[in-house]
């Protein structure tokens, strides 16, 4: 049977998923996830080799994974309100009821 290993810490947070496996054999190929202080997702590290960060100020999240960096901007209702990487920018709009307008 395959089987796939999660983890948590004390705080319910996910902190590793293994590949699947065989229920015979040991996971040997972890994800491995870590959060900041608040709880929010810190960084995303892969077996193989990936790694993801996040980091957050205000209502911006700045996620780089490996060497290519998005930075998302939120409106006060925590609507995605711009997008920026490396292709360029994406602005978002909205109607009053909160269902997008224009992208």
């Amino acid at each position: 049977m395959i089987a796939v290993l999660k983890t948590y810490n004390s705080k319910g947070e996910l902190t590793s998923v293994s590949e699947p496996y065989y229920e015979t054999a040991s996971p040997s190929q972890f994800t491995n996830y870590t959060y900041d202080s608040y709880g929010r997702q810190a960084g995303i590290s892969s077996f193989t080799g990936s790694s993801t960060n996040y980091s957050y100020d205000a209502n911006t999240v700045t996620e780089t994974t490996n060497d290519r960096t998005i930075v998302k901007s939120y409106n006060t209702n925590g609507s995605l309100a711009q997008s920026v990487d490396p292709g360029g920018t994406l602005y978002y709009l909205y109607y009053p009821d909160g269902k997008p307008y224009t992208i």
